[in-house]
């Protein structure tokens, strides 16, 4: 990861994620919608996206794509406030110097 790593000081956030997000879209494995402003982006997977993650979980053991699966899910139930106050009950000295104090 970059300079803005998962661990930094100011808490689970790495900015290169949308970096990833560009490029995944720009390949077109990934559609992203903007049209709520900046701040309110949805992101998910096109069908060539999904093609290709299907292509690599297969190479996968059974209990990585659990995992990855449960991991998924968990996030995909979660609001945004839900998942990174998760986050900092897991992780409490993540909370210390983040902006987001949820």
């Amino acid at each position: 990861m970059g300079s803005s790593s998962f661990l930094t000081t100011t808490g689970p956030f790495d900015s290169s994620v949308y970096a990833t997000l560009e490029q995944l879209r720009h390949e077109g494995l990934a559609s992203i919608d903007d049209s709520r402003g900046s701040s309110r982006r949805t992101y998910e997977l096109t069908q060539a996206g999904l093609a290709r993650g299907s292509g690599l979980a297969r190479r996968l053991d059974a209990e990585t794509v659990g995992y990855m699966r449960a991991v998924g899910e968990f996030v995909r139930s979660q609001s945004f406030a839900g998942l990174v106050s998760s986050i900092y009950k897991a992780y409490p000295e993540m909370k210390v110097n983040s902006v987001f104090q949820g």
